[in-house]
């Protein structure tokens, strides 16, 4: 378990800022080819939407998200 400060501390680390601007090149390339191909594949277009909405989820977690998952 880890408490606010740490999280912080993780959020504020040069490794953590790099893998969340990646996280964000993966939502923008994700969004650019969804807007040339969608309608194409219904099935494909609901996977990519998903995949996207999974990225915006890791960028927005919170401290109080991971506590939220320690009280389940």
């Amino acid at each position: 378990m880890i408490n606010k400060s740490e999280f912080v501390d993780w959020k504020s680390q040069a490794v953590t800022k790099r893998v969340f601007a990646e996280i964000e090149a993966l939502i923008e390339a994700g969004k650019e080819e969804l807007s040339y191909v969608a309608g194409e594949n219904p099935i494909l277009d609901a996977k990519r939407v998903g995949k996207l909405d999974g990225l915006r989820s890791l960028l927005a977690i919170s401290f109080y998200d991971l506590e939220d998952e320690q009280h389940d």
